[in-house]
């Protein structure tokens, strides 16, 4: 059945690609009564393959007059609706509660308390050199965050495409690049496409070593802060029923899948209604568990590895509070953690930020001589031993 592989992605055509399928006249977009007409049209195979999936219903794919369509509602989305607030301040007084409002403002005030932070948003202009260093900083965090999941992202079966072409959507305003630097290294990447009125977050990754600080929440909240002032009222984070959406967005909307075929033609309608019967039955199965047996046996495997993998990343180090000891600094060597040589300590040391408040021109960390795999890491309020229990790789792992 590979009618049913659902090979048109409406979703990354037209907001990647920025292109619409031949069988559409026109995309209206509901949220600002506005309608699109683009000349870069790709060509449906409709003897092939008529199943349009993942269409947002805050748009309207309208099909040409000499196509007809059944619909059907699947997956949900979600988006921040920003229409009826004037400001940042105005949504998160009505999106959260007075505790979650000051916790996010102590993340905030962690971050930039601890490192020299600043935030960037390329939409418009940006050099070549600084795009492609920044896409390929985001591709080691994404390689770096889900190899540590056991995962592969889905974007990176696209990543040729998105290195040839987004540098050009950015210049033009179709696309935009935000980024959370600590002092000129990227620590918080994200692609995100533009339509009109709509900011659509598609890929977001950060560096692993801080991951402690809360980078996903706070970059929702500079980007929440640049549509108010670029005149975006549509954030949506799209598909995936996760925490971090229900905190942010205030709209759960669906996603939609056409099934198209000629008018005036009884064998394509009925072949377009047989598949619109299986869709529903495939997804009809998948809500009601009966394949649960398949996806659990593969969930298990994969699930076991990461489960090994992640007990080993635990118990191959200890920390121990030291403050109150006075150290022989004869026996010390400093190193720094931003050589690639020890690019293993930075997350320990970020963490001991973390819990300490304390900023990065504090921070001394230094190799102890006499005991192999022994660290010290101190500030201006603690020391702290970090003691390594098995071999680690001492070369640069991003």
């Amino acid at each position: 059945m590979d009618f049913l592989k659902l090979k048109n992605n409406f979703t990354f055509d037209f907001f990647v690609k920025g292109i619409v399928y031949d069988c559409y006249w026109n995309i209206y977009n509901v949220s600002n009564d506005q309608d699109f007409f683009n000349d870069k049209k790709m060509e449906v195979e409709l003897y092939k393959n008529i199943v349009v999936n993942n269409i947002p219903t805050y748009l309207e794919a309208r099909p040409k007059d000499s196509y007809d369509l059944f619909r059907i509602q699947h997956q949900d989305g979600f988006l921040a609706d920003l229409r009826k607030y004037p400001s940042l301040q105005k949504y998160m007084g009505v999106q959260f509660g007075s505790k979650s409002r000051s916790k996010m403002r102590g993340y905030l005030r962690r971050l930039e308390t601890c490192f020299d932070i600043r935030y960037k948003m390329y939409y418009g202009e940006i050099t070549e050199k600084e795009f492609g260093f920044l896409f390929r900083k985001l591709k080691e965090m994404i390689g770096r965050r889900f190899s540590q999941r056991g995962d592969v992202h889905q974007s990176l079966k696209h990543w040729e495409y998105l290195k040839n072409n987004t540098l050009d959507m950015i210049l033009k305003k179709s696309a935009s690049l935000f980024v959370i630097f600590d002092k000129n290294k990227p620590i918080d990447i994200c692609l995100n496409y533009h339509h009109q009125n709509v900011f659509r977050n598609y890929i977001r990754s950060y560096d692993i070593d801080y991951s402690k600080f809360r980078l996903g929440y706070i970059d929702i909240w500079k980007q929440l802060d640049w549509c108010f002032e670029n005149n975006h009222t549509i954030f949506d984070l799209s598909l995936g029923d996760l925490a971090y959406k229900r905190t942010w967005c205030n709209t759960v909307y669906k996603f939609e899948h056409h099934v198209i075929y000629k008018k005036q033609n009884i064998g394509e309608k009925i072949k377009a209604l047989t598949i619109l019967r299986l869709l529903q039955l495939r997804w009809f199965l998948g809500r009601t568990n009966l394949l649960k047996p398949y996806y659990g046996i593969k969930s298990l495997l994969k699930g076991s590895a990461k489960e090994e993998k992640r007990i080993d990343q635990e118990t191959i180090f200890d920390l121990k509070d030291i403050s109150n000891i006075e150290l022989d600094r004869a026996s010390l060597s400093e190193v720094d953690i931003d050589d690639d040589e020890y690019a293993f300590i930075r997350k320990h040391a970020y963490n001991f930020q973390y819990l300490n408040f304390e900023n990065s021109k504090n921070i001394n960390v230094h190799r102890m001589n006499d005991i192999d795999g022994n660290y010290v890491i101190s500030g201006l309020k603690k020391t702290q031993k970090l003691v390594f229990k098995a071999p680690h790789h001492t070369n640069n792992i991003s």
